[in-house]
């Protein structure tokens, strides 16, 4: 195995120990009309397709690295 694939292997962790606890608290009345407001924005076609963010995010990258950066004291 290449030297690089072996501390690969022991920096991440396994798979079994990432994983996300089910959420079993119930909703809040907060959390009910966030999710309303959500389904209603979808219905009103009131999203970004994945594409569309993945460009969003290009554009953003590309203009941080034009930016020049601020000299350090």
């Amino acid at each position: 195995m290449p030297k690089t694939a072996t501390i690969t292997r022991r920096a991440v962790p396994r798979a079994a120990h990432r994983e996300i606890p089910l959420d079993d608290e119930p909703l809040t009345p907060a959390d009910l009309k966030a999710i309303e407001a959500g389904r209603q924005a979808f219905a009103r076609g009131d999203y970004c397709t994945l594409d569309e963010l993945k460009a969003d995010l290009a554009r953003d990258v590309a203009r941080q690295r034009r930016r020049p950066r601020a000299k350090s004291a």
